[in-house]
């Protein structure tokens, strides 16, 4: 496929999934929700539970983990949300949490459906330790009266400086193979993980990817119209899949990512943005967007 053709098939499925270049922040505003000023803006996956009509974020600890502070945690628990033979949540006090996770603005989240438009408001109601039958974790749950599908995106509310909302074109992942793209990787890979090809403006951005298992070593390309202008390259980081969120500004579209660590269980979400105007990745810490 060339680059007309690829840009082409963008254009027309961003033109079915999105109308409008902003979203409004009416629901927000109808509701009275206050917002602060804090320098940052908390964006994640917002997931349900299996057996519950609740909803959960993952936390993320202040500092490096540590035997010693999970002690301190574990032995802070206190009554039981739920149990079966599968999977458990306990509840962890709010000074506890508060201390060693990260869990600035995590209090009110909006909710993002896959149009990038409000659909939604949730309040945090429990800190919890999640014990399912693959892997645990720490965790915000939520509630609400509507139903939400699984997966969707949430942001932050604490911050009325940042939190103007502007959609980013959609990725389109694995809509062909771009042998061009494969043939300009500069390293041996062992499999691509994703393809991620967007319109904005004039020019074809893509985010290649892939993997070499021998070294180990992971690589994530990012491309202008074909050309390679900026790699990160490190031991971990796999992106299985990018979500837009609107959060664009002049200067960069910012996208969540779903990660792994190749032959592990260690599966996270995080935030990448393109800076439009050096034409570079930047991986955000926390899923805290700070500009």
């Amino acid at each position: 496929m060339n680059k007309t053709d690829l840009e082409s098939e963008i254009n027309k499925e961003i033109k079915e999934e999105t109308s409008k270049n902003e979203v409004t922040l009416d629901s927000i505003q109808n509701q009275k929700i206050k917002t602060k000023d804090e320098p940052f803006l908390l964006v994640d996956i917002l997931t349900k539970f299996y057996n519950s009509e609740e909803y959960y974020i993952t936390l993320s600890f202040k500092n490096k983990y540590s035997d010693s502070i999970a002690n301190i945690i574990n032995n802070s628990y206190q009554e039981t949300v739920f149990r079966n033979e599968l999977e458990s949540r306990v509840k962890i006090p709010d000074n506890i949490a508060e201390k060693y996770f990260s869990t600035d603005g995590i209090d009110r989240l909006i909710v993002i459906n896959k149009e990038q438009i409000i659909i939604d408001t949730i309040s945090r109601k429990n800190y919890e330790f999640y014990d399912a039958s693959i892997e645990s974790s720490y965790i915000a749950t939520y509630e609400t009266q509507n139903q939400l599908s699984d997966s969707i995106i949430v942001i932050s509310t604490n911050s009325a400086k940042h939190l103007n909302l502007n959609k980013v074109p959609k990725p389109i992942s694995d809509l062909i193979k771009n042998e061009k793209l494969l043939k300009n990787i500069q390293h041996e890979y062992h499999e691509i993980f994703s393809q991620n090809s967007l319109i904005y403006k004039s020019d074809t951005i893509s985010i290649l990817s892939f993997g070499n298992y021998s070294k180990p070593e992971n690589y994530l390309y990012l491309y202008k119209n074909g050309n390679l202008t900026d790699s990160i390259v490190n031991d971990y980081l796999a992106v299985s899949s990018l979500k837009a969120i609107p959060l664009a500004t002049e200067n960069e579209l910012t996208y969540i990512y779903e990660g792994f660590k190749p032959d592990t269980d260690w599966l996270w979400s995080g935030l990448i943005g393109i800076d439009l105007k050096n034409w570079k990745l930047k991986l955000y810490e926390r899923n805290r967007i700070k500009r």
